[in-house]
C-alpha cells in the first residue's frame, strides 16, 4: 500500500513530483481516473485541476480527495504547489490539513533550486528575479502580483504562519528541528522555508523527520522527494513494458507563454519539423470547430509524409496582438476557464483522430490542461511515470486504452530554456 500521497493542482505538477520519486526507485502511479491500482505502489499522485477555479471549489476538491486516499500508513503527504505560487495555494494547504484533522504542520516552500526557483527572506525568485517581475505576472489565467510567499499564504490561510529564514535553515539539523518544535508549541502550523540550494533541502528534510511532529509538505517537488528518500524504503518495481523505438513524434502545445514561443522558434531553426498552427478562436466557435479539427488532422497527416517531427501550436504564438480571451469571455458571458477547457478538449479530439489515421511513436505535450485532456481522449487511465529528464519535465508511458505504452514527455508551458523542446524531441527520437 502506498506510503506517499501527492495531491497537485494540475497534471504537470503531479507528474513533476512523482517523476523525482521514480528517480529514487520508489514505485509510483499517476492516477487520472480513480482506478483501484494502488496496492503495488509506494506513492500515488493525483491532480485536482484546481489551479484556476474558485477558492471554495478548490478547497472542496483537495479536502475530498485527501479524505478519499488518506490512511494510517502514509508517511509523506504532499500538497504539491506551483513553483511560481500560481493557484489557490493557502486554501489548498488548509484543505489538506483540515481533512487530516490531527493538528499537524505544513512545511512550505515554492523553491526548486535546480530549476532556478529560490526563496530568500520570504521572497520567491525565478533565476534571481522577483516572480512578480517575470512573465508570470501577466499569466492569462493566474497572474502573480506578489513575491512575498508569507503574504500570499496569509491572504488565503486561517492558520498561524511563521518564516523559517535563511539564518535558521543554514544551521544544524538539530537547531532546525528544535525551531520547529518550539514554534509548534507556540501555535504556529505553517512554516515557510527559505531555500537556496540542495544543502538547505537536505537539512530541512532531516529536521522535519527528527522533530517527530506530523506534517505535510507543500512544495514543487524537491522537499517531498528528499523526505520520501529518507523515510520510505522502496519496493521492487513491476517489470517495465516492452516498447518500440520511437521515430514519428507529435508535439501538441497548448501553452502560449513567451518561453514556449522561444522553444518553438529554436527547434524550427535547428531541426526539420512540420509546423501546424491551429486557430484557437475557431476551436471555441460552435460553427467552426469541426472544420478546424479536420484541418488540423489533415495538415498533420500531410506533414508526416515529409517530416518525422510534427509540432502543433496555437496561432496566438505568432500574432503581434494575441487574442484577448478575457475580453472574449466578457463579451460572450462565458467563464475563461470554460473557454480554455473547450480549446484543450477540441485539441485533444484532434490528437485522437490523428493517432487513428497515422502512426505516431511518441507524444510531447506542453501545458498540464492540454495533457490531461489528451490522456482522457485516448482513454489512458494513468500515466506510468518513468523518470525526470530535467527539472519539471517528465518522461512517461500511457497506461490503459488503445495506446498502452506510448511514449510521452510532458512539461509546463513556462518551464525550461530555449533548447528544452529540442532536448525533449531528441530524447523521444532516440528512445
Amino acid at each position: 500500500m502506498y506510503r506517499c500521497l501527492i495531491i497537485a493542482d494540475d497534471l504537470t505538477g503531479a507528474n513533476a513530483t512523482i517523476s523525482l520519486l521514480k528517480n529514487l526507485k520508489i514505485t509510483t502511479l499517476l492516477d487520472l481516473n480513480d482506478k483501484n491500482l494502488y496496492k503495488n505502489y509506494d506513492a500515488i499522485s493525483c491532480s485536482t485541476e484546481s489551479r484556476s477555479i474558485s477558492e471554495s471549489d478548490a478547497y472542496n476538491k483537495v479536502f475530498n480527495i485527501t479524505k478519499k486516499y488518506m490512511h494510517e500508513n502514509i508517511i509523506v503527504y504532499n500538497k504539491r504547489i506551483d513553483s511560481t505560487m500560481r493557484g489557490n495555494v493557502g486554501i489548498e494547504i488548509d484543505a489538506m490539513l483540515d481533512a487530516l484533522d490531527d493538528d499537524r504542520i505544513a512545511i512550505v516552500s515554492p523553491a526548486y533550486p535546480s530549476a532556478g526557483r529560490t526563496v530568500v527572506g520570504g521572497y520567491l525568485l525565478v533565476n534571481g528575479v522577483l516572480v512578480e517581475d517575470t512573465e508570470m505576472a501577466v499569466d492569462s489565467k493566474n497572474p502573480i502580483k506578489i513575491s512575498n510567499v508569507i503574504d500570499l499564504i496569509k491572504a488565503q490561510s486561517k492558520r498561524k504562519i511563521i518564516s523559517m529564514s535563511i539564518d535558521i535553515v543554514r544551521k544544524s539539523v538539530k537547531v532546525i528541528a528544535n525551531f520547529i518544535k518550539d514554534k509548534y508549541k507556540e501555535g504556529f502550523r505553517i512554516f515557510v522555508c527559505d531555500m537556496i540550494n540542495e544543502n538547505h533541502i537536505n537539512s530541512i528534510s532531516q529536521a522535519v523527520l527528527e522533530s517527530k511532529i506530523k506534517f505535510i509538505v507543500a512544495d514543487p517537488s524537491p522537499l517531498t522527494a528528499k523526505i520520501s528518500e529518507l523515510s520510505i524504503t522502496p519496493t521492487p518495481p513491476p517489470p517495465p513494458p516492452t516498447h518500440n523505438e520511437s521515430r514519428k513524434i507529435l508535439c501538441a502545445i497548448g501553452s502560449i507563454s513567451h518561453t514556449t514561443a522561444l522553444q518553438v522558434k529554436t527547434i524550427n531553426q535547428y531541426r526539420k519539423i512540420g509546423l501546424i498552427r491551429f486557430r484557437p478562436e475557431n476551436l471555441i466557435d460552435s460553427s467552426l470547430y469541426d472544420n478546424e479539427i479536420n484541418n488540423i488532422v489533415n495538415e498533420v497527416i500531410d506533414k508526416f509524409k515529409s517530416f518525422d517531427i510534427c509540432i502543433l501550436v496555437s496561432e496566438n504564438l505568432y500574432r503581434d496582438k494575441p487574442l484577448d480571451f478575457d475580453e472574449i469571455a466578457l463579451i460572450s458571458k462565458i467563464d475563461i476557464e470554460y473557454l480554455s477547457n473547450l480549446i484543450n478538449e477540441r485539441l485533444a479530439i484532434s490528437i485522437g483522430k490523428i493517432l487513428e489515421k497515422v502512426r505516431v511513436d511518441a507524444l510531447y505535450t506542453s501545458g498540464g490542461d492540454t495533457t490531461i485532456k489528451i490522456c482522457s481522449q485516448l482513454n489512458s487511465c494513468n500515466l506510468d511515470i518513468q523518470y525526470s529528464i530535467f527539472p519539471l519535465v517528465v518522461y512517461a508511458k500511457l497506461s490503459g486504452g488503445k495506446y498502452q505504452g506510448l511514449d510521452l514527455i510532458t512539461k509546463g508551458g513556462g518551464v525550461g530554456d530555449a533548447e528544452s523542446l529540442i532536448k525533449c524531441v531528441d530524447f523521444l527520437i532516440h528512445k
